[in-house]
């Protein structure tokens, strides 16, 4: 059986507060971006959105990006991606996807958007998200879930080669070259 990988959408809001240096300097572990930069929630969302939909259309690919995507093309794979409340997310994200994902899959519709990405897991189902919360809930409802290294995670020692792990860990299981 071939599996179906769920892959979160992963960026972070750092540039958005000119913070993206302290990502040298992160606690090891902590998620919550605002506690690490020392403003509210309310602080940290408001800037984002205020720019709506340029935010999320904006954000820059990666090299990992490009390197996981690189890895998972020839399988049976999905954008999982948690959207926020404002409503430019989910269209900021939609138009980032097509720009920078539309080469691995023509057209663009392999996404699904949900703040319960729980609900999609089941024997046979891999997801890969940056959050332990999603990756325990993922897990806990019967998928198999990788952890993808970041230093706001408890995989935060893998954060330097994100990709070596998540090829390590994909062999693991069976799947991948």
């Amino acid at each position: 059986m071939t599996p179906t990988i769920f892959i979160d959408f992963v960026g972070a809001a750092l540039k958005l507060h000119g913070a993206s240096d302290a990502i040298n300097d992160w606690p090891p572990g902590e998620y919550d971006m605002a506690k690490v930069l020392g403003i509210s929630p309310h602080e940290f969302w408001r800037p984002i959105n205020y720019m709506g939909e340029a935010f999320w259309a904006e954000m820059p690919s990666t090299r990992r990006m490009y390197a996981l995507m690189a890895l998972v093309c020839e399988m049976d794979w999905y954008i999982a991606s948690k959207p926020r409340l404002d409503p430019a997310c989910v269209p900021g994200k939609l138009k980032w996807l097509a720009d920078y994902l539309n080469p691995f899959s023509e057209p663009f519709d392999r996404y699904v958007f949900t703040p319960h990405k729980h609900l999609l897991a089941s024997s046979g189902r891999i997801l890969i998200d940056d959050s332990d919360a999603e990756i325990a809930a993922w897990h806990k409802a019967g998928g198999y879930s990788i952890l993808w290294p970041a230093k706001w995670n408890s995989d935060h020692e893998y954060a330097d080669d994100p990709i070596t792990r998540i090829r390590y860990n994909l062999r693991q299981i069976g799947v991948g070259p």
